[in-house]
């Protein structure tokens, strides 16, 4: 997932949320949202994953916080979101770290297979110090913290 500006904003305000409620009484507590754009279909596992973990927040955090999630490109193409999430309007857009390569033209390897000999290979790619430099880069030039791979 890749998270924008307002991210760090959005986890202090989780924890002081978090730290109110009991200060206040139950029908005052407000819902904190949070929005993340994807463009995986509404089935695909990737949009079940990010649901699941939508509900458990919502559950965990008594209602407190709430991810919407948006599938299917519903918000725009990648580079759409981007923008939202640069612009503040979005807060978080998941997707491969090939779409990356929008910005950073040498991520396009991820969707080049057969130049890795397995998948322990890839994985291995995936948490080397080039991955992590493209991660830093993707996040000098957007302002946007990448999360993960």
């Amino acid at each position: 997932m890749k998270v924008g500006k307002r991210i760090g904003s959005a986890l202090l305000a989780v924890a002081l949320v978090l730290g109110l409620m009991g200060c206040q009484k139950k029908e005052e507590k407000e819902t904190f949202v949070l929005k993340i754009g994807a463009v995986e279909a509404a089935d695909d596992i990737v949009i079940k994953s990010l649901q699941k973990a939508a509900d458990l927040t919502k559950e965990r955090t008594n209602g407190a916080v709430e991810i919407q999630v948006f599938p299917a490109s519903q918000l725009g193409d990648f580079s759409a979101m981007i923008e939202a999430v640069k612009m503040g309007t979005l807060d978080m857009v998941s997707g491969s770290g090939s779409y990356m390569s929008e910005v950073i033209p040498d991520k396009m390897v991820e969707t080049m297979f057969f130049l890795f000999e397995d998948e322990e290979h890839f994985l291995n790619y995936l948490e080397s110090d080039v991955t992590k430099a493209y991660s830093q880069k993707f996040t000098e030039e957007t302002g946007i913290k990448v999360l993960s791979k």
